[in-house]
C-alpha cells in the first residue's frame, strides 16, 4: 500500500473520543431493564390486652388495676371430692398445709361462680397467697391468722 499515509495525532485523538462519546451513548440509550419502583407498605397490628396470669388475649380484659386477682383456698382431701369450681381458675396451686395437701385457686379473668370445698385460711398462707398489694382475707375472719 503505497502513498498511504500515516494517521496524525489530531485524527488519531479524535477518533478516540468520538469513539468514547458514541460508547457512552449506547450504554446510556441501551434497551436495558427499567428499575421498579418498589412500593413500600406499613401493616399496623393491633395488640390486644392479654390476661397477665394466663396470657390469654382478650378484648375486656382489665387494665392494670382494674381489680385484684381473687384466691380461694380449697380442700383436697378425699371428703372434700368433687370440688366445684376449680376449673374456673386461672392458676390453681398445690399447697402442703398440716399434712395434706390444698389448693389455692387464682381467679383474675373470670370471677368464680360459687365455689365448694372452700377452708379457712392457716397462719402459713399468707406468705404463699398474699401479697401487699393483695393482702389475704377471710369469711369469717381468723384472728390468730391476721
Amino acid at each position: 500500500m503505497k502513498g498511504r499515509r500515516p494517521m496524525s495525532r489530531r485524527t488519531l485523538i479524535l477518533a478516540s473520543s468520538l469513539l468514547v462519546v458514541v460508547s457512552i451513548l449506547v450504554a446510556a440509550c441501551g434497551g436495558g431493564k427499567k428499575q421498579s419502583t418498589a412500593e413500600t407498605t406499613t401493616s399496623t397490628t393491633v395488640v390486644l390486652p392479654t390476661w397477665p396470669l394466663t396470657g390469654s388475649p382478650s378484648a375486656d380484659a382489665p387494665t392494670s388495676g382494674a381489680h385484684p386477682a381473687i384466691v380461694v383456698k380449697m380442700d383436697n382431701s378425699p371428703d372434700a371430692r368433687p370440688q366445684t369450681g376449680i376449673e374456673r381458675a386461672d392458676v390453681v396451686y398445690e399447697l402442703l398445709v398440716e399434712g395434706i395437701t390444698r389448693f389455692a385457686l387464682v381467679f383474675h379473668s373470670q370471677l368464680p361462680e360459687p365455689v365448694w370445698s372452700v377452708t379457712s385460711p392457716r397462719r402459713c398462707s399468707r406468705g404463699r397467697v398474699a401479697t401487699p398489694a393483695s393482702p389475704l382475707r377471710s369469711r369469717p375472719p381468723r384472728p390468730r391468722v391476721f
